[in-house]
């Protein structure tokens, strides 16, 4: 068995689909196990680069009990796939090419973000049905695309556009534009639990009641953040075992607000000191509510779970069959692509070679390699 990692994930139950961009697959994971079962090239027999990095601020996969749903990069479609991981339905959400960011679900559609044109697209899932809800255009380029949430029938959007969160009525298409009083900084997430919203700053926590448009209750940060020389200093947030998961931008540390005690804790994500401040990030989370785990990765681009109960952290791996390992490269290369130099060495290449044209493949790997600056 090899071992690779999962550049993004989302996990129903028991299985975790996940995305390795090193081979450009989709991949299906018992988490339990950690075995891959399936794989499905994502090549489209195009060259381009691997693009792991583009994963920071936009989720390209989203899993139900019976389908996949997946956005590449810069796109204009969305694609569907069974939960075997066989191609069902390409979607063209519109005729542009942008970035895209699977903002999430609700019982009858899944929706996707626009990043350029500010444009929600709603996907009716048995009836493949688009529509489309338009960002305020004063609001475009400030919005924290990660953040969008599918609350209450309605499309939650926060940013960096001071003390206002906006709401998308998906029922009405009405648009609010909500102020929040006495707050300081930009609303920069918003989640909420069974009775209020909790909003987030650069500088605080907030309890938020809807109806009454009322502050709770406010938290200040930790030093570590509110004294972070960062505009955006968090892209991500979630409720998950009475806990608000906090996830900031380019620090080796995650908060957790304990939603019973109103304690707020810091858990570290170990970081290799020599990688740039860029690169410090918890990226991609999804969440297996039956293990209560959530799953992400640091900035060393290793897979990390954290038990939400007691807040341990794990590094994980996820197997693949020699044969079905081989069998993803030998697709992977015949396709020629751009090769990354973050994630592929020259003896990596030189070896690969040798394999496969000492099997008579006549591969020519490694034609273009980019170097990243």
């Amino acid at each position: 068995m090899k071992k690779i990692d999962m550049h993004e994930i989302s996990i129903v139950h028991d299985w975790g689909y996940g995305i390795n961009y090193k081979y450009s697959v989709l991949c299906k994971i018992n988490i339990i196990t950690n075995e891959i079962q399936e794989v499905q090239s994502i090549l489209n027999n195009r060259d381009r680069l691997q693009y792991v990095y583009a994963t920071e601020f936009y989720r390209h996969i989203l899993a139900t009990e019976s389908a996949v749903f997946f956005i590449d990069t810069c796109t204009n479609k969305l694609l569907i796939f069974d939960e075997d991981l066989h191609l069902v339905q390409e979607l063209i959400l519109q005729e542009k090419n942008e970035n895209m960011n699977l903002i999430g679900m609700d019982s009858t559609s899944v929706f996707v973000y626009g990043v350029s044109s500010g444009i929600v697209f709603e996907v009716n899932i048995k009836s493949k049905q688009i529509k489309k809800y338009k960002i305020p255009e004063k609001y475009e380029g400030k919005i924290n695309s990660m953040e969008i949430k599918i609350i209450d029938h309605s499309i939650w959007v926060p940013g960096y556009i001071g003390n206002i969160v906006i709401e998308i009525d998906v029922i009405s298409g009405n648009i609010y534009e909500h102020e929040i009083d006495i707050c300081k900084g930009d609303i920069c997430l918003c989640e909420k639990d069974e009775k209020n919203f909790w909003l987030c700053t650069q500088y605080e926590l907030i309890v938020w009641d809807k109806k009454s448009n009322k502050i709770k209750q406010i938290w200040e940060l930790p030093y570590e953040i509110a004294h972070n020389d960062l505009k955006m200093p968090f892209y991500y947030s979630s409720i998950e075992n009475e806990s608000l998961w906090l996830f900031p931008l380019r620090v080796d540390f995650i908060l957790r607000m304990k939603l019973q005690e109103k304690i707020i804790e810091i858990y570290k994500v170990q970081i290799d000191k020599k990688i740039s401040k860029r690169e410090k990030i918890f990226s991609y989370l999804s969440s297996c509510k039956n293990r209560k785990t959530i799953y992400g990765m640091n900035g060393n681009m290793q897979n990390v779970s954290i038990n939400v109960e007691n807040g341990e952290i794990q590094y994980e791996k996820y197997l693949i069959e020699d044969g079905l390992y081989e069998q993803m490269k030998k697709q992977f290369y015949m396709y020629n692509n751009c090769l990354d130099e973050r994630m592929f060495t020259i003896s990596e290449l030189l070896d690969d070679t040798y394999k496969m044209n000492s099997k008579k493949e006549q591969i020519d790997i490694g034609k273009k390699i980019h170097r990243c600056t």
